[in-house]
């Protein structure tokens, strides 16, 4: 099965000037002169990436059989698969046939300029219209992946230069990922306005199309109409049900009847609630501890009379005493 990537350009099918009403012909007249700028940066900033890509194609050819089990050069290995993903999709050409298709060209490479310089004179049909701008989106999928994953790559890069092991090998292939990181989002900031440009082509081009942000605008303005008709306790039913078909205890409280109900406490009220509260075994032992009642102001001056009526009793000294004192 061939890849979505490798999937054949269709061949684009000219239709006159005329088949475009009057009144819309100058608004194609701004989106080719909004779309002109973004086919050449494009082209321009691709051709820089192929060269990049080519001097990661030749330092990964030198360097594959020493470091093929090195962490950083798998690094290098995913680049260089991104890489080639995105030559794959040559999206440069097929915005470049859809300004052709606008002057009854196929392409505008090797033709001379001097055709593009006046009016158009034809234009591509919805179809084409549709599958280039098919092409435009996976192409932005792809570049947003590529710009993390040149971002993870740069910051491994940088951790792998503090070892000091390769620092020179390491350098230019860090400086190789900043590089095209810088040169993938400019694309990437382009592939989005001639996305819109296409859009906005559909439009004028197919009368039944309608375009991504007027569907974006329908869908919020549903979503709101929505919110504002449901009543307060149908949205707050919603969110239950949402809540409980969500929670993780789901599996195992299947129904309200099987939640597990605690038994509830009997308690009792009487006219003497601290003696309910206090346990038996800290009544009895307060029971049975001695009363040990506060001393009184009579008791207190007593002592200390007795304090103080207590004198020192004197020793009786003899004659050594008398003869060895001082």
């Amino acid at each position: 099965m061939r890849a979505e990537r490798d999937r054949p350009t269709p061949t684009i099918t000219c239709l006159p000037r005329s088949s475009v009403s009057i009144h819309l012909q100058k608004d194609v007249d701004v989106l080719l002169k909004e779309l002109k700028p973004c086919m050449r940066h494009v082209r321009a900033t691709l051709s820089s990436f192929t060269d990049e890509l080519r001097t990661l194609e030749r330092l990964y050819y030198k360097n594959a059989n020493q470091h093929r089990t090195a962490l950083f050069f798998k690094r290098i290995l995913e680049t260089r698969r991104y890489g080639q993903r995105l030559i794959a999709l040559n999206i440069s050409e097929h915005v470049d046939c859809l300004y052709a298709s606008f002057f009854g060209l196929a392409t505008t490479l090797g033709v001379n300029q001097k055709p593009f310089k006046g009016t158009w004179t034809h234009v591509p049909t919805g179809t084409d219209v549709s599958f280039v701008l098919e092409r435009i989106s996976v192409t932005c999928k792809l570049l947003d992946k590529m710009c993390n994953q040149l971002t993870r790559a740069y910051q491994h890069f940088t951790l792998a230069m503090q070892s000091g092991a390769f620092v020179q090998l390491i350098v230019l292939f860090s400086a190789l990922s900043s590089r095209m990181s810088t040169l993938l989002s400019e694309v990437l900031q382009v592939l989005r306005n001639s996305s819109r440009i296409c859009d906005r082509l559909l439009v004028v081009l197919e009368a039944n199309h309608r375009s991504r942000r007027e569907v974006s605008a329908e869908r919020q303005n549903e979503h709101v109409r929505c919110n504002t008709l449901l009543p307060p306790d149908a949205k707050t039913a919603d969110l239950h049900s949402h809540l409980t078909e969500n929670s993780p205890d789901r599996d195992c409280q299947d129904s309200p009847a099987e939640l597990d109900v605690l038994p509830m406490l009997d308690i009792r009220t009487s006219q003497h609630p601290a003696q309910d509260v206090v346990p038996r075994d800290t009544q009895e032992t307060v029971l049975c501890m001695p009363r040990i009642d506060a001393p009184t102001g009579s008791d207190l001056i007593s002592t200390a009379g007795r304090r103080h009526k207590t004198k020192k009793v004197k020793k009786k000294r003899d004659e050594i005493d008398e003869i060895f004192s001082f």
